[in-house]
């Protein structure tokens, strides 16, 4: 029995051996091995494209707020102005008015 179990051992072994050599001896096992590699390749640089793109999108964005603080800082700055303006027009306005209710010495009867 020993004779057997060993006889199977070292015929499994010559087996393998004989399947390992077929696989790395034949061309489409070197095919598979070089899809393999350039595969992980890939992977590699689709991975650093889409860092790339995240760090791309930040950057846009960030562009896009500066852009965007610009045009606010613009629309305060003139919001001011219209506020000065107004503030000049109800002064003048006020002005007039008392102006006119105010007698001209013409107009004083004694």
């Amino acid at each position: 029995m020993k004779l057997t179990i060993d006889s199977v051992l070292k015929e499994n072994e010559r087996l393998y051996s004989e399947l390992n050599e077929f696989k790395t001896s034949d061309p489409v096992y070197d095919q598979v091995k070089l899809l393999e590699t350039a595969n992980k390749h890939l992977k590699n640089e689709l991975i650093q494209a889409t860092n790339q793109n995240q760090q791309l999108k930040k950057l846009v964005n960030i562009d896009e707020i500066k852009h965007l603080k610009s045009r606010l800082s613009k629309a305060f700055d003139e919001c001011e102005q219209l506020r000065l303006l107004n503030k000049k027009l109800i002064n003048e306005i006020e002005l007039r008015q008392h102006q006119l209710q105010t007698p001209s010495p013409k107009q004083v009867c004694y």
